[in-house]
């Protein structure tokens, strides 16, 4: 079976050829994350790496949880410290966001009214 692409942004950002492809063919899970990742805000594009997650734990960077504190520089003037490292590490691994998410709320250490916040936690 061959499907045709239909040279849509998502087609080139998928890298589909303008010729028939084969639809079932296996995609490599970074070009998946990368594709299907929300984005968000452009004001906070500085925070975009913590929006993609690979999806498990094993294809999760071992550094991943070391980001934040490490490039604390990137921390948007509306957050806190507190709150930055809380936002940071929402999303640093896939089998701790429930526990974390939970943290967050009862701390209250982020602005939920923000869309890149709002973006997160979706």
């Amino acid at each position: 079976m061959a499907w045709s692409s239909t040279g849509t942004a998502a087609d080139h950002a998928m890298q589909l050829p303008r010729a028939l492809f084969n639809p079932f063919k296996r995609v490599s899970q970074q070009l998946l994350a990368d594709n299907f990742t929300e984005q968000l805000p452009a004001s906070c594009s500085s925070l975009q790496w913590a929006m993609l997650q690979m999806g498990s734990r094993a294809a999760t960077p071992a550094g991943r949880g070391n980001v934040g504190i490490a490039r604390q520089d990137l921390k948007p003037s509306w957050l806190s410290k507190p709150g930055y490292l809380a936002l940071t590490s929402l999303r640093s691994y896939p089998l701790s966001q429930l526990q974390r998410l939970c943290v967050v709320l009862h701390e209250q250490t982020l602005p939920l009214g923000h869309p890149a916040v709002l973006t997160m936690v979706k």
